[in-house]
């Protein structure tokens, strides 16, 4: 019934879960290109995703999830605007 792709992770949940799943890993491998760009890593993940400029320092703190279609350019937009400041 699941194809190979999914695998035995996925298995016992239901097309919107697994959909849920594979929806996250690709925003967040869309937030992560998008801070590596501006200069950003990963510091930590709980609730939300906290982000540290690698020369200023400066954090940047996202939602872990898309609250809407707009989101990632939101979240551009915080990278963008905090990078230009200066600490």
């Amino acid at each position: 019934m699941h194809s190979d792709f999914i695998g035995r992770r996925h298995a016992n949940r239901s097309a919107l879960q697994v959909m849920s799943c594979l929806s996250y890993a690709l925003f967040f491998m869309s937030i992560s290109e998008l801070a590596a760009s501006y200069g950003y890593e990963l510091v930590r993940r709980s609730r939300h995703l906290i982000w540290q400029h690698r020369i200023t320092g400066r954090l940047v703190t996202t939602a872990r999830t898309p609250s809407d279609h707009r989101a990632l350019k939101n979240i551009e937009g915080y990278f963008r605007r905090n990078s230009l400041t200066t600490a």
